[in-house]
């Protein structure tokens, strides 16, 4: 049976009503760093992602967990049963409550979380909140402007989201490439970032973007 975040305390305010939940996070130091799925893989993946983390350590954290191999498998099934939008979309993101929990599994000062209110939570017991998007998306998905549920949102554009809900400064997605600019869309058609990720950048709150290949750290 899969485990639940803790959600014994106060759930997100729905989307449509922004200024609550971005109290959590808004503040000078506030960061989400997306750990992309490709990575899981890398046998030395718990040392390199302390080492990264402690880079960070005056910032206040929200991990976002691609979906890897799990999401991989979402998309081979599309292909091969087509599967729609609406339910392919769901089981992805499923696939990233599996992956914040092996995160969470080789992390020991990380908890999943369900909401971002719950961050705070465990920012003030001196944990790295990671946010099992789900609980999320299904609010989002209730506004007026929701994440497209399609193959063009990956965990990229759903780390933005969370970022631009939360009112954090800066996103960080750390990944197995490199790419030097800020021309998203070309790095879409290069397949370094989905191709649902520079409008959600375009659009306010502004937030800083920065990619880092953490296979070459």
């Amino acid at each position: 049976m899969t485990p639940s975040p803790d959600d014994s305390r106060n759930d997100l305010e729905p989307a449509s009503r922004p200024t609550d939940s971005a109290a959590v996070a808004r503040q000078s130091r506030s960061m989400v760093v997306k750990i992309g799925g490709s990575l899981l893989d890398l046998p030395d993946l718990k040392a390199r992602l302390e080492g990264f983390l402690l880079e960070l350590k005056d910032k206040q954290i929200i991990l976002v967990v691609g979906g890897g191999p799990a999401a991989d498998l979402i998309r081979l099934r599309n292909q091969f049963d087509t599967i729609s939008d609406e339910p392919a979309h769901w089981l992805a993101v499923r696939s990233l409550t599996f992956t914040s929990y092996v995160i969470e599994s080789i992390l020991p000062d990380c908890r999943v979380v369900a909401t971002l209110d719950q961050c705070r939570a465990a920012w003030l017991r001196n944990q790295t909140p990671i946010l099992d998007p789900y609980a999320f998306l299904q609010r989002d998905a209730e506004t007026a402007s929701p994440l497209p549920h399609n193959w063009d949102v990956t965990s990229d554009s759903i780390a933005a989201r969370v970022a631009r809900t939360a009112g954090a400064e800066e996103l960080v997605l750390i990944k197995s490439v490199s790419w030097q600019g800020s021309d998203m869309a070309a790095a879409a058609e290069a397949g370094i970032v989905d191709r649902y990720l520079a409008h959600e950048l375009a659009q306010p709150p502004p937030v800083r973007l920065r990619i880092v290949n953490l296979r070459s750290k």
